[in-house]
């Protein structure tokens, strides 16, 4: 038994044992120029310097996880937070308020320098200010108001003499008690301080397309000329999904990207909809939407947006009428069932390798956009709940690689060695035809005659050793 700490400590001096440390944190070094994938610091307002990071997703949707901001590299973040009880929640929580992503920190922006975020609050595409407006979260009427669904941060810089200035552009949103939760975004963009774009256009490849970066879309007249750029225009190739699978919600788009098949879906449920007008209304809304304003696709990746030549149009096959009033008619089977003309929509994205002088570049040959799936919604409350089941609406896109197979190549054959030997090489021992045995009959007599002469004398020469044995 150990009864005294020196016997105690004698006890554990020759033996092994492991310390549980807490791990050190990493030293937060400035720079004196920024370096692309360097990490960006946040200083908050009492003057601690920590990595500016953003909420993300890790093992599930939640937002249980953050990614750190580099410099120079965009980044998009999609997460979900659980709602819980509005009226505690709304405004105590900070994450739901959109202050907390613009006010009370600034980023450094050179090692002696730090730079305040500008923030605007965006809706149906106009910006105002976030000190013009008030933007706190609040708990109006049962539900919570001005929660912050979506943060776009833009930082203009200089390259490695650090960053100009930085803008955050809001969009705010209502949670309703129905909800459990909802989804939150964040991106971050950089762009140079002397760029005139309101947004930086990238490439998708250079020249052809790399694999997993968005296809690049556009829209033009059939004389050429651009569609113009309005709320509808779109710069990429995108596919609609709702947040809950409910077609009835709020449709998002989803950049498609190369050689990546995706599919989508939602459920028109009659219980939503109270005639047909307002069910065409939903499912033109899903299955065409802002695709109609999109009628090109790049050929390449870094096609010229503006030139038409640099694009392929997107052929349409059996489209649905635009207008629901068009379609809204009841079925003949009966007034309360609604004609769905199309409930299956499928793209498929036809590229080729090209003959490049380096190597082979992916291109993009032609679109084809079907619509298919005709059905039938029955409406009436009365009917079993086995006839008013929900319809499934389908959205795929694809891409089918149609380079042509290269021509078979053919080689010459493999030379062959034909080595023959002089026909008189084994001469006198074997001869080739009867003529020759007549011209060296004699010479064939007179060595076998020699051969034997020189036989007996060398035998008679040997004889007397042999009589001595």
């Amino acid at each position: 038994m150990i009864t005294t700490l020196a016997e105690a400590h004698g006890l554990l001096k020759d033996r092994v044992s492991h310390e549980w440390t807490p791990p050190s944190r990493p030293r937060l070094q400035l720079q004196d120029a920024f370096k692309a994938g360097s990490t960006l610091l946040r200083v908050d307002d009492q003057g601690t310097a920590e990595e500016w990071r953003l909420p993300t997703k890790l093992f599930s949707a939640r937002c249980d996880a953050t990614e750190a901001v580099i410099y120079l590299r965009d980044i998009q973040l999609e997460c979900r937070r659980r709602v819980g009880t509005l009226e505690q929640s709304c405004s105590s929580r900070p994450e739901l308020s959109a202050a907390s992503y613009h006010s009370g920190f600034a980023i450094r922006s050179s090692p002696d320098e730090k730079a305040k975020v500008e923030a605007f609050v965006c809706s149906e595409g106009s910006c105002v200010g976030a000190n013009a407006t008030d933007t706190a979260p609040r708990y109006v009427d049962g539900a919570c108001v001005h929660v912050v669904s979506d943060v776009s941060y833009r930082v203009f810089h200089n390259g490695a003499d650090g960053i100009v200035r930085i803008e955050a552009y809001l969009k705010l949103e209502t949670v309703r008690p129905a909800r459990t939760e909802f989804s939150q975004k964040f991106s971050v963009s950089f762009a140079w301080a002397s760029s005139k774009e309101a947004e930086t256009l990238k490439v998708s490849g250079n020249p052809g397309y790399l694999s997993g970066l968005p296809v690049l879309a556009g829209c033009f007249n059939q004389n050429g000329s651009a569609c113009g750029r309005g709320e509808h225009s779109e710069l990429y190739l995108t596919i609609p999904e709702t947040e809950d699978g409910d077609c009835s919600s709020p449709i998002v788009r989803t950049k498609i990207k190369f050689r990546t098949n995706i599919r989508t879906g939602c459920l028109l449920r009659p219980s939503k909809f109270q005639n047909c007008s307002a069910v065409l209304e939903t499912l033109l809304s899903y299955v065409t939407g802002i695709s109609r304003y999109v009628t090109h696709v790049a050929s390449f990746g870094n096609a010229n947006r503006s030139l038409a030549a640099d694009f392929v149009p997107i052929l349409v096959e059996n489209p649905p009428p635009v207008d629901s009033r068009a379609t809204a008619a009841p079925s003949p089977t009966g007034s309360d069932v609604c004609l769905l003309p199309a409930t299956h929509v499928r793209v498929r994205i036809m590229h080729a390798k090209t003959d490049h002088a380096s190597e082979p570049q992916a291109k993009i040959v032609s679109v084809l956009r079907s619509y298919g799936g005709a059905a039938e919604l029955r409406l009436s409350p009365s009917s079993s709940s086995r006839h008013r089941a929900p319809t499934e609406v389908t959205y795929i896109a694809s891409f089918v690689d149609v380079t042509p197979p290269k021509p078979r190549r053919i080689f010459a054959p493999p030379p062959t060695i034909d080595a023959r030997l002089p026909h008189d090489f084994f001469y006198p021992f074997f001869l080739e035809s009867a003529a020759a045995a007549k011209c060296h009959g004699r010479a064939s007599l007179l060595f076998c005659a020699l051969s034997f002469v020189v036989g007996v004398v060398a035998f008679w020469r040997l004889f007397p050793l042999l009589e001595h044995c």
